[in-house]
């Protein structure tokens, strides 16, 4: 919650956080873990794995709606890089 008076300086903040991330390598690091942690709960979920199953029929490799398989998932993600985050960031939200 932010109180009204500090409105300005919050939302000053917000766009710098915004505007100009840090891609912090021990940051990555930390949520690696609580990635592959949340791919293999989807694994386990009969309807997230159904539902990515059908991505793959509807769409094909490339497509943003594409969802790749938990095998692929697992595999990329000790692969992830800083830079990959950052450049990721330029094509998306810059």
């Amino acid at each position: 919650t932010i109180v009204s008076t500090d409105l300005k300086d919050f939302l000053g903040v917000l766009a710098e956080v915004l505007l100009n991330p840090v891609f912090a390598e021990s940051d990555l690091n930390m949520i690696k873990p609580m990635f592959g942690s949340s791919i293999h709960r989807s694994a386990a979920d009969t309807d997230a794995q159904a539902s990515a199953i059908l991505s793959r029929e509807l769409y094909e490799k490339g497509n943003p709606f594409y969802q790749k398989t938990t095998d692929e998932l697992l595999a990329e993600l000790p692969l992830m890089s800083v830079d990959d985050c950052k450049a990721f960031y330029a094509k998306h939200f810059s």
